[in-house]
């Protein structure tokens, strides 16, 4: 480790800790595919309002002063005082670090990227948005913007309700599943984006895809793992495996290119950043803005 504790393996290093999880990533996989795993709404759902039910009870917002302490908690233990040393990747590399470094590294590679695309006047929409972690360090960042998040867990709503009162945000949560028809107005002329929601979302992409279509934001950003970046080699491959095991998204990419092509929106970025607490499921950036398709048409795809 080095003074800010942060160890970057090195090539061989590297390429044993990936080779070493392939056998259990396959195994996995073909265990999975025989069960009949899937990823379903229902699947969804349910998992992820365990996880947020058990995090509105702990109130572990109400444990810390500010929002530069609710940023630090590590919300696998629950705890402020959790600083595990973690394997992840940073910069394309993977890296052994302490977890609050990580944490303020990805957080402000995530706001810079962020403010270059998001003037003060628009109206920023996260789809997805958990407990609003994100959200609320925009506005740590003093982000003045208006600000909704929408999320399918209740639970998970109630808790960012609660947080927002607790550090005065002024942000708007509500209740929204994003496979169902919505009202368009929710995403019209605003800045909408996700963070690791598709993902979730393999066997609905498409659905969802249009759905953020026909609600007419002015842009879209994902911050999202994307299958069609990852490359041939050993250390994308066992990522690759990752995903598929898991069976998160892999066509995102694929879908968005579709209805480019069909002349629906327009990708303008679209690369990987190079980090993830998961050393095998690595975010990447994608932007895209609506193009003006008669109202009609927007109904046939």
């Amino acid at each position: 480790m080095n003074s800010d504790n942060t160890f970057t393996f090195d090539k061989n290093s590297e390429r044993m800790f990936f080779l070493k999880r392939i056998p259990y990533f396959m195994s996995r996989l073909i265990i999975r595919k025989l069960q009949g795993y899937k990823r379903s709404k229902k699947f969804v759902k349910e998992n992820y309002e365990i996880g947020r039910k058990k995090f509105l009870e702990s109130k572990v917002w109400e444990t810390v002063k500010s929002l530069d302490d609710f940023e630090l908690i590590d919300f696998r233990s629950l705890q402020l005082n959790e600083n595990p040393i973690i394997t992840c990747k940073m910069n394309g590399n993977l890296c052994r670090i302490r977890a609050r470094n990580l944490i303020k590294f990805i957080n402000e590679k995530f706001y810079n990227l962020f403010q270059e695309f998001v003037q003060p006047q628009d109206t920023i929409v996260e789809l997805g948005c958990g407990f609003g972690y994100r959200l609320f360090m925009l506005r740590k960042r003093k982000l003045i913007n208006k600000m909704e998040g929408f999320d399918l867990s209740e639970s998970g709503v109630k808790a960012c309700q609660e947080i927002n009162n607790f550090f005065k945000c002024n942000i708007n949560f509500y209740v929204l599943d994003l496979i169902s028809d919505f009202d368009s107005n929710l995403l019209r002329n605003k800045t909408v984006f996700t963070y690791h929601v598709f993902e979730q979302l393999k066997h609905y992409t498409e659905k969802v895809v249009k759905n953020i279509i026909k609600g007419e934001p002015k842009e879209v950003l994902h911050f999202e793992p994307i299958n069609e970046l990852y490359q041939n080699n050993l250390k994308d491959v066992t990522c690759k495996l990752y995903l598929h095991y898991n069976d998160f998204q892999d066509r995102l990419l694929t879908i968005l290119k579709k209805y480019e092509k069909l002349g629906f929106l327009k990708i303008t970025h679209c690369y990987r950043l190079g980090y993830s607490e998961n050393p095998y499921n690595e975010t990447s950036f994608i932007r895209w803005i609506p193009q003006k398709i008669p109202s009609k048409k927007i109904y046939e795809f």
